[in-house]
């Protein structure tokens, strides 16, 4: 967790808090702080909102990250015959795209 206070002139400070919380504690946290009134019902909706929305993009990345693992495995047991013969089934396009979003993964 990483706290910054900000001291502007002419102005309140400000209190930057950067911490990573998994979903289910943000959601704990936000409760807390509306029950104590400490923020509003709006802004804890837009935090959950913003909190929802990045586990479900967390979670399309560990998928995709676990599909290409075992097409790696998979593809790495083929005997070098069974391999050449895939790949000659399909385009060189298709080939070089999905060259480039294994190399993304790495």
């Amino acid at each position: 967790m990483r706290v910054s206070i900000n001291y502007p002139k002419n102005s309140k400070p400000t209190i930057k808090i950067e911490a990573e919380f998994d979903y289910d504690s943000s959601l704990i946290l936000v409760y807390e702080a509306l029950k104590q009134k400490i923020i509003p019902l709006q802004s804890a909706l837009a935090i959950t909102d913003r909190a929802r929305k990045k586990q479900e993009e967390e979670s399309k990345k560990e998928a995709e990250r676990a599909k290409i693992i075992i097409l790696q495995e998979a593809f790495s047991n083929l005997p070098p015959s069974a391999f050449e013969k895939l790949m000659n089934g399909r385009s060189q396009t298709q080939v070089n795209r999905d060259d480039a979003r294994i190399q993304e993964h790495r």
